[in-house]
């Protein structure tokens, strides 16, 4: 079982600098272009994949809010 990669971007456009997609990553990576509210994605692939000019095997995950805003994590304080 090979290790898998996961490289996180806080911006798309980020992916495209790094990754280049065969015709269905392509498409995704479009899909996830004209989205509202994307707050951030994520590549997963294998080093063996990562050797490749373009991408064949890989996991695109990204995460849709409702709402345009980023997710604050708020702490209750003891008085």
């Amino acid at each position: 079982m090979e290790p898998l990669l996961l490289f996180h971007y806080d911006d798309l456009n980020y992916i495209r600098k790094n990754f280049l997609f065969n015709n269905l990553g392509d498409r995704i990576y479009n899909f996830c272009q004209n989205q509202d509210c994307i707050t951030y994605a994520a590549v997963a692939v294998t080093e063996r994949e990562l050797e490749k000019n373009r991408l064949d095997k890989f996991s695109f995950i990204y995460n849709k809010r409702d709402e345009c805003k980023h997710f604050l994590l708020a702490t209750k304080q003891d008085n």
